[in-house]
């Protein structure tokens, strides 16, 4: 079945459900737990799920249960979710200056539930923007808490993940 003959809220779909699981595989790996062994793959799934739909229930206590690695791609995840995986696919195509064709822009629009595609780039772009804009506003207010308290390094990895 081709990409352009798929109903574009099964692409959707198909897309929430591909990067929830790649997300629980990489949360199961033993270099993503404090323990170094495999973790549960059902809690996983409801820990990858759960920062995808950004509702910030865990049945782990993040910093003691993953390292680093679990911590980034729950933070991954926590992004996707908040700006959503279309849009951020979207965001990368332009910069990586391809086309994005009708069927895409389509699938945006439905995605982002707007009325039309006409500005459909220009709004993703203004989208992005902002989100960074408002991400390095808050981690800078974050980070004259954090910095004093765990050291400069750790200081801004804690202003943004939080």
């Amino acid at each position: 079945m081709k990409f352009r003959t798929l109903n574009p809220y099964i692409i959707i779909l198909v897309s929430y459900l591909g990067v929830i699981l790649i997300g629980s595989i990489l949360l199961t790996l033993p270099f993503s737990n404090q323990s170094g062994a495999w973790s549960s793959f059902i809690n996983a799934l409801f820990t990858a799920t759960s920062a995808l739909a950004v509702t910030g229930l865990s049945v782990y206590n993040i910093s003691i249960q993953f390292t680093f690695f679990g911590q980034f791609i729950i933070l991954l995840l926590m992004i996707l979710g908040g700006l959503g995986i279309i849009t951020i696919f979207s965001f990368f195509t332009v910069v990586l200056g391809k086309k994005i064709g009708i069927m895409e822009r389509y699938v945006i629009k439905e995605a982002l539930n707007l009325s039309s595609m006409s500005g459909l780039i220009i709004f993703i772009k203004r989208i992005i923007s902002l989100s960074l804009i408002f991400i390095l506003i808050g981690a800078t207010l974050y980070s004259i808490v954090f910095i004093p308290q765990f050291g400069f390094f750790n200081g801004i990895y804690h202003s943004l993940f939080l």
